[in-house]
C-alpha cells in the first residue's frame, strides 16, 4: 500500500452570471430607455476595461462620473486610465483592471447639461488570489495543525468569504459573516476573521481528507469558488480482517473505504482454483453488489465520507469457501485491496458445543448409576434393624463360651 500523503491542490472554477457583458467595450446609450437603467459588466484583473458614452441624439457631449464620488472619471498619472472623446462621445479605457476604489461601485455616463438623467455601470472583477502556502511534501501527524489559506491581493471588492467542507452546504465552518468565525472553534481556528482561510488544530486523518470550497461574494452580489483539497491515500477500514465467518445463509460483507478523492470504481473477485474471477450482479444470481457514499459524524462533528461496498451471497454453501479480494481505485490512480477468506460454517455449529455438553453430563450420570447399583448388588440383601441386634448378641455369646476362662481350664505348658 501506497504511503499515505497530504497534497494541498488547488482547482478554480468560476460561477457564471446570465446576463452579464464583458467589459472590453461596454457602450452605453443616455435616454435609450425611460428613465434610467443599468448595465453590469465582469470581468478579472488586469483585463482590459473600455466604455463609450453616448446621448440618444448624439448631439449632446456626454460625461463619465465615478459612482461613488460623483466626480467626472480622469487621466491616472501612470497611464493606466485614459479619458479622451470622439465627437460628443465619452470614452473610458483602462489598460488593465487593478484595484482602483471606484471598481466596487461602478460608473455613472450622464450629459453635461442633466446629470440626473444617466446610466450606471456597474463593474464587477473576481478577486484576484494569491497562494503562499507549499503543498505537504509528507502527511501530517495525528493531531497537528494544518493550514487551509486563500490570500487576496486587495479585498476591495470582496463582500464575504465562507468557507465550506465537501459538500456541506450550511453553516461554514469559516465565515466573515458570522459574530464567531468559526462554527466549532475547538477544531477550527480562523486565519485574519476567515480572510486569509482557517486552520484545522488537530488533524484527524479521514475526518479532514476532503475538499474545501472557498466562497466569495464580490461586486454587486457576484460569487466565485475557489476549491482547496487535502488530499489522503484510501484505506479500508477492515482491511486487517484476514477471515470471515458466515454461516449457510444470506452473507453480506462490507469493504468501505475511506480517503480523498474516494474511488471512482469498485471490484470483487473471488479465487476459483488458481484463477481469479470478477463478480458482478450477473455473475451468478446469488450474488447482489451494493455501492453507495455514506456519510457520518465523528464525536468531534466532524462529517467523514466513506465509499461502502456491499457483497451479498444469498445462501452460501461450502462451495462459497474460498478467498474474495475487494479492489478499489480513485480518478487519481491511488488503489488499494483488500483479500479475504471466506468460511462457512454449519448453522448447527453454534450448538454443537451444548450438545457436547448434555452428552457428557448424560454420560457420567450413567456411569454413578451402574456403578451404584454394581456396590449394593456386592452388598447383598438389606437386614432389618432388630433382627441384626440379636445376631450380634448371639455371635458375642459364643465367642465368651470358647474363650479358656469361660471353661475354668487354664492352658497347660508342656515340657519338652
Amino acid at each position: 500500500m501506497m504511503l499515505l500523503f497530504l497534497i494541498l491542490s488547488i482547482s478554480l472554477f468560476v460561477c457564471g452570471v446570465n446576463g452579464i457583458n464583458s467589459c472590453e467595450n461596454i457602450v452605453a446609450t443616455i435616454g435609450q430607455n425611460d428613465g434610467n437603467y443599468k448595465v453590469e459588466c465582469s470581468s478579472t484583473f488586469s483585463e482590459p476595461l473600455k466604455i463609450t458614452c453616448k446621448s440618444k441624439s448624439g448631439s449632446e457631449k456626454t460625461v463619465i462620473i465615478n459612482r461613488a464620488t460623483l466626480q467626472p472619471i480622469t487621466n491616472s498619472d501612470d497611464g493606466n486610465r485614459i479619458v479622451s472623446y470622439d465627437g460628443n462621445d465619452a470614452v473610458l479605457t483602462i489598460k488593465e483592471l487593478g484595484y482602483a476604489d471606484e471598481l466596487s461601485r461602478g460608473y455613472q455616463c450622464a450629459t453635461e447639461s442633466d446629470p440626473n438623467t444617466h446610466v450606471e455601470i456597474i463593474v464587477s472583477v473576481k478577486p484576484d488570489v494569491v497562494y503562499e502556502d507549499k503543498p505537504y511534501e509528507k502527511e501530517p501527524k495525528y493531531e497537528d495543525r494544518v493550514t487551509i489559506a486563500i490570500k487576496f491581493n486587495s479585498r476591495t471588492d470582496i463582500n464575504s468569504v465562507n468557507i465550506y467542507k465537501g459538500n456541506n452546504t450550511f453553516p461554514p465552518i469559516c465565515s466573515t459573516e458570522a459574530l464567531d468565525a468559526t462554527e466549532n472553534p475547538e477544531r477550527y481556528e480562523a486565519l485574519d476573521s476567515c480572510w486569509e482561510g482557517v486552520v484545522i488544530k488537530e488533524f484527524g486523518g479521514a475526518a479532514d481528507c476532503d475538499e474545501y470550497i472557498v466562497r466569495v461574494n464580490y461586486g454587486e452580489d457576484k460569487e466565485t469558488s475557489y476549491v482547496i483539497a487535502i488530499y489522503c491515500d484510501l484505506r479500508i477500514m477492515n482491511e486487517r480482517e484476514i477471515s470471515v465467518d458466515v454461516k449457510q445463509d444470506n452473507q453480506v460483507t462490507i469493504c468501505e473505504i475511506q480517503g480523498y478523492p474516494l474511488p471512482s470504481t469498485v471490484t470483487w473477485h473471488r479465487l476459483q482454483g488458481k484463477e481469479w474471477e470478477e463478480i458482478n450482479n450477473s455473475t451468478d444470481r446469488r450474488f447482489f453488489i451494493n455501492t453507495d457514499n455514506v456519510t457520518t459524524d465523528t464525536v468531534n462533528e466532524v462529517s467523514i465520507t466513506s465509499l461502502v461496498s456491499n457483497l451479498t451471497i444469498m445462501q452460501t454453501t461450502q462451495q462459497d469457501r474460498t478467498e474474495f479480494n475487494c479492489s478499489a481505485l480513485n480518478d487519481f490512480g491511488m488503489g488499494v485491496h483488500w483479500n479475504f477468506f471466506l468460511r462457512v460454517k454449519d448453522p448447527l455449529a453454534a450448538l454443537w458445543p451444548f450438545i457436547g455438553i448434555l452428552v457428557e453430563v448424560f454420560v457420567l450420570f450413567l456411569v454413578i448409576f451402574i456403578y451404584q447399583r454394581k456396590r449394593d448388588q456386592s452388598v447383598g440383601t438389606p437386614v432389618v434393624d432388630g433382627d441384626e441386634d440379636e445376631e450380634d448378641e448371639e455371635e458375642a455369646m459364643r465367642v465368651e463360651d470358647a474363650s479358656p476362662e469361660s471353661s475354668g481350664n487354664k492352658p497347660v505348658k508342656r515340657k519338652a
